[in-house]
This record gives structure tokens, sequence and C-alpha cells, in this order.
């Protein structure tokens, strides 16, 4: 099962210092494990009002001391992390979306 996870506009300007980093690899933190979610999928992101691309999941971890983002520094609290591989993005035509807290399991039709 697919996933979308939303970029909150005050995160806006970190997430592009990540995309611009040229790091291997991304990582969101979620509250709570994903339990519909396998290595593989693709999680879709939605950014300023609609999905604009997806990358696949490489792994999932727990932190319980939380991490810091080795590009902003940012220190992120305990959770788990979806931990994404930046080199497989894709971009797709943007589908229009609302926003949401969290994240939503979601199955796309055309398995790219």
């Amino acid at each position: 099962m697919d996933i979308i996870v939303t970029t909150p506009k005050k995160d806006l300007e970190n997430a592009q210092a990540e995309t611009d980093s040229g790091e291997p690899y991304w990582f969101r933190r979620l509250p709570h494990k994903p339990v519909h979610l396998n290595i593989g999928d693709r999680v879709f992101y939605l950014s300023d009002g609609c999905i604009i691309g997806f990358a696949r999941l490489l792994n999932i971890e727990e932190k319980p001391n939380g991490m810091q983002c080795s590009t902003t520094g940012k220190i992120w609290p305990p959770g788990w992390y979806l931990i994404i591989d930046a080199y497989s993005w894709t971009d797709i035509q943007p589908i229009p979306c609302r926003g949401f807290q969290g994240f939503k399991y979601f199955k796309a039709s055309d398995e790219s």
C-alpha cells in the first residue's frame, strides 16, 4: 500500500533544502508505526495544495530518542521514521488535494 504525507507550509523551506542537498535519502517522521506500509511502497508528497510526486520507501525505523537532520540541523522528536530513497523521486502531474495532518494510505491505479 502506498502513503501520502504532507509538508506543512512552515516546513517548505527545510524540505527544499533537503531536496537540494543531494543526500541519498530523505526521512519523514510519523507519530505511530504505519502498519500497512512495506519496503518499496511509494511515499507520495503533498506540498502547497498538490500531490507533486513520489519516492520509494527504503526502511521504517523507530527512533525513541528522535534524530537530527544532517542537512538542516533540525532536531526531530521520537517517533517512527520513513527512510525514503531520494534518487527514486518521480515527478507527477500535480493533483490538487486539501492538506491534512499525519498521513493517509493510498493505492494508485498506476503502479509506476
